[in-house]
Formats: structure tokens, C-alpha cells, sequence
């Protein structure tokens, strides 16, 4: 049988074994709190992360949206323009320019009746002129 000095000192190395063992156990305790710690922080940064691209993606879809009325303006430009040129193709010179011609003559013509109109309204405001002298 074993004595009491051999149980003894192997019942201070079963202990001394559990002290080392509880001290790993701290010690992996403590590296886990700190990695949980590092793990939320990096939670939170993801956290920021998905609201700075939510905010990217809402001003992305505001200007995706502006963009798509701009196409709808554009191609409503377009369609005037399409009609425009319609309008133009199927004028004709000759005619264009013989009604700008006739404007133009009844333009001076109007022009010239007014002045006449002027100066004989300007010679009957001298004559009252006059008289009232």
C-alpha cells in the first residue's frame, strides 16, 4: 500500500495539475472575451457599413429615377425633332421662298402706308400748332 507521503504528493500534483489547468482555462476564457469583444466591434462596423451602402443604394435609386425621366424627355425631344424634320422634308423651297418674298413686299407695303399715315398725322398736329400760336 501506498503511504501517506505518496498520496500526498500525488494529491499536491493532481492538484498542481488542476491549478495549471484552471489557469489555461482562464487564460482561453480571457482570449475568448477579448475575440467576442473584437467580434462586436466588427458587428458594429458592419452594422455602419450596411447603412452607408443603404443610403448609397436609396441616392443611387434617386438618381437611377432622375436618369429615367431624363430618357423619357430626351425621347420626347426626340419624337419632336423626328417631327420637325417631317415638317421641314416636306416643305418646299420654292414656295417657302416665294411666301417669305410676298411677306416681305406686304411687310414694306404696310410699313410705307404707315409712314404716310405718320406724316400726315405729324402735318395736321403742326398745323393745329400753329393756329393755336
Amino acid at each position: 500500500m501506498e503511504n501517506a507521503d505518496d498520496r500526498l504528493i500525488k494529491t499536491l500534483t493532481r492538484l498542481d495539475e488542476m491549478s495549471e489547468s484552471l489557469d489555461s482555462i482562464a487564460e482561453v476564457e480571457s482570449r475568448f472575451d477579448k475575440r467576442l469583444k473584437e467580434m462586436e466591434s466588427d458587428v458594429e462596423g458592419l452594422f455602419s457599413t450596411i447603412n452607408d451602402i443603404s443610403g448609397k443604394l436609396d441616392a443611387l435609386s434617386g438618381a437611377l429615377d432622375r436618369l429615367t425621366d431624363a430618357a423619357k424627355r430626351l425621347s420626347g425631344v426626340q419624337e419632336q425633332g423626328k417631327r420637325l424634320a417631317e415638317l421641314i422634308g416636306g416643305l418646299d423651297p420654292e414656295k417657302l421662298s416665294a411666301s417669305l418674298e410676298e411677306s416681305s413686299e406686304k411687310l414694306l407695303d404696310v410699313y410705307g402706308k404707315l409712314e404716310a399715315l405718320k406724316s400726315k398725322s405729324g402735318n395736321k398736329v403742326m398745323k393745329k400748332a400753329k393756329k393755336k400760336e
